[in-house]
């Protein structure tokens, strides 16, 4: 059953507790919640930022730029032939089944209209 409450919410009714104040508790309960999670870290005190970073004696120097690094593998070359392999064999075999297909069609062809030339009615035709 739906109602409309006071307050103009809509909600259904289950059992007495409309949809909307399950939510509205659900919404207060987790307020609480946050507000003594905020309080429980308010409660330690801030940390300095003095006191977490180190002091440094040396002035900032200008950052270098970063060596680049080869990485030279004895896999890489063989890597790149399996991978060209395995096009190949794909490549292969999708036109093996091309063929199957076009040869397939052409028998389909060819038996249909072999049964269609040799009928009575399409002798005058010919």
């Amino acid at each position: 059953m739906i109602f409309l409450s006071r307050c103009g919410e809509i909600g259904a009714d289950f059992g007495g507790v409309g949809v909307m104040k399950l939510w509205m508790r659900e919404r207060d309960q987790l307020i609480e919640q946050t507000k003594a999670f905020v309080e429980a870290v308010a409660a330690t005190g801030p940390i300095s930022v003095a006191a977490a970073a180190p002091a440094r004696a040396e002035p900032v120097k200008a950052a270098e730029p970063a060596k680049q690094i080869e990485f030279r593998s004895i896999a890489a070359p063989f890597l790149v032939a399996s991978e060209r392999a395995e096009i190949e064999r794909r490549v292969a075999k999708f036109k093996a089944q091309q063929q199957k297909f076009q040869r397939a069609r052409e028998a389909s062809y060819h038996e249909i209209f072999s049964k269609t030339r040799g009928t009575d009615g399409n002798a005058a035709r010919a």
